[in-house]
Formats: C-alpha cells, sequence, structure tokens
C-alpha cells in the first residue's frame, strides 16, 4: 500500500512538471465551474417557474383529489424527470467539453505539438458531437440509476450504488479516447474498459495518490489558516479573524483546482501508456510502468 502510494506521488511530481510548464491549463477546471454554474441557473430559474405554474407547490388539502390527482402527480414526476435529465446532460457537457480542452494540451505536450489554451479549446470544439452524445448517454445511466434507487429498499440503493460506481469506474479513460480517437460514446465505452482492464486499475491509484497528497494540505491549511482565524477572531481581532478565514479558503480552493488539474494529467498519461507503450518524456519510465500490472 505504502509502495503504491509512493509511486502516486512521483507520478503526481512529475504530472506537476507538466503542469508548471503549461500554466494555462488550471484555467480549465475555472472555466468549467463557472460555466457549470451559469448553466445550473439558466436551467433551475426556468424549472422552478414552470413547477410553480404546474401548481406543484399548491398545499396539498388544496388539490385534487381521484384521477386528477393521479395525472398531477405523473405529470410532477416527468417533469422532475425531463429537469434532472437536462441537468445532468448540461453539467456533464460543460465538464467533458473542457476536461477534452484540458487533456488535449497535454497530450500535446506529451507530443512536443502546441499545447495552447486555443489549441485544446479548438479540439474540444472538433469534439462536440462526440462530447454531446456521450453526455446523453452518461445523463440517461445517471438518471435510470437515480429513478431506481428512489423505488429500492435499504439493499437495492447499496446495489445500485456498485452499479453507479462500476459505470465510473468503466468510464473513466473516456475522455482520453474521445481526445485521441474521437469515436462514439459506445465505442469510447469499451475503449475505456478495455485500456482500464489492461492496467488492472492501477491508474486508479495515482488519481487517489494526488487526492491523498492535496487532502493532507488542504487538512493542514484548514487547521492552521481556519482554526487560527477562528481564534484570533475570537481572542484577538475579528478583522485578523476574517483576513486568515478568507486566506485559508481561498488557499483550498487553489489546491482543489491543482488536484483536478493533476488528475487530468495523469490520466492522460497513463492512457498514453497503456495505448501506445509510449512514456511521455516528462514521466519517469519507471513510475509510469509501476502503475501497470501486466498479466
Amino acid at each position: 500500500m505504502f509502495t503504491r502510494l509512493a509511486q502516486s506521488w512521483e507520478l503526481t511530481k512529475q504530472s506537476w512538471a507538466v503542469l508548471r510548464a503549461d500554466k494555462h491549463l488550471l484555467l480549465f477546471p475555472v472555466f468549467s465551474g463557472i460555466a457549470i454554474l451559469v448553466v445550473l441557473a439558466l436551467v433551475l430559474v426556468p424549472a422552478g417557474v414552470l413547477m410553480s405554474a404546474m401548481g406543484v407547490f399548491v398545499h396539498e388539502s388544496q388539490r385534487p383529489a381521484g384521477e386528477a390527482a393521479f395525472v398531477e402527480t405523473i405529470q410532477f414526476k416527468a417533469l422532475c424527470t425531463a429537469i434532472l435529465f437536462v441537468i445532468y446532460f448540461a453539467c456533464f457537457t460543460v465538464a467533458t467539453f473542457f476536461n477534452v480542452a484540458l487533456m488535449a494540451c497535454a497530450m500535446a505536450r506529451f507530443n512536443g505539438e502546441d499545447s495552447s489554451a486555443k489549441a485544446g479549446l479548438g479540439l474540444a470544439w472538433k469534439r462536440l458531437p462526440q462530447i454531446l452524445a456521450w453526455s446523453a448517454v452518461n445523463a440517461t445511466v445517471g438518471v435510470i440509476l437515480q429513478m431506481l434507487k428512489e423505488r429500492a429498499g435499504f439493499l437495492g440503493r447499496w446495489v445500485l450504488s456498485l452499479v453507479g460506481l462500476a459505470w465510473t469506474i468503466a468510464t473513466f479513460f473516456v475522455v482520453p479516447v474521445l481526445v485521441v480517437e474521437g469515436v462514439g460514446p459506445i465505442d469510447a465505452v469499451k475503449r475505456s474498459a478495455a485500456v482500464l482492464k489492461k492496467t488492472w486499475g492501477q491508474s486508479l491509484a495515482a488519481q487517489v495518490g494526488v487526492s491523498a497528497a492535496l487532502s493532507i494540505a488542504s487538512i493542514a491549511v484548514l487547521l492552521v489558516l481556519v482554526g487560527g482565524g477562528i481564534l484570533a477572531a475570537i481572542f484577538v481581532s475579528g478583522w485578523l479573524g476574517g483576513i486568515l478565514i478568507v486566506l485559508g479558503i481561498l488557499i483550498m480552493l487553489a489546491l482543489a483546482l491543482v488536484a483536478a488539474t493533476l488528475k487530468q494529467i495523469i490520466t492522460a498519461a497513463c492512457y498514453r501508456f497503456a495505448s501506445t507503450g509510449l512514456v511521455p518524456e516528462q514521466f519517469d519510465g519507471q513510475s509510469l510502468r509501476s502503475m501497470f500490472v501486466t498479466k
């Protein structure tokens, strides 16, 4: 276990070197987060107005009985399902678009090509049909699992959670497949599962290593700055405490941003090695090979 974490830490440091060379990679998670907030606002506000217009906020005692109530319930559930699908689809599309752009830049850096933000966004735009198709499939799976969970008991929800986890793992390499091969969603899932099987899931351990390393850093920031800010606000000065707390929150957000970017870089490196056998020059061959198990 400790050996695997040490290897993951080495990959984290090597991906950090890639990030230092292409600092603009940090922009993609920022753009993604902002775009998702905008999309949610554009979806949820009209959805709220529509639900209100349908009378779903009317008190239970004021609702019609019998067949009318049944029809109203069916309409409400259909509306909720449609809204959930739109939210899933929109968020998946935005997140995948910017992840494709980020990973395209990382792949270009590995190949010694143009790794500018403009080039990454250009490739993502070129892959937009595949991104939309993949988002539709992913949103459909998400909505179906959510609907089944609402009707299942405790054991059923547990099983469905495992199914959702299996889907997430199987589609782990879908984004780099979209970047490199530009195939449709079904072929992308098949290729992702095949690459993951080849790696025996060890590439997932690299993601855990990044998360663990930056989680430790986040906890340290939380204890020192946020905790210190609370104590300073109580015993010294409210202004000083507020400054420390805000600084701590900003640093934690920055760490989360770095973690999201490093994970995509490592995923790109693992996919390149698993699919072609080539080690990016920015990575140590031994560290990267250690994440793979030969059958």
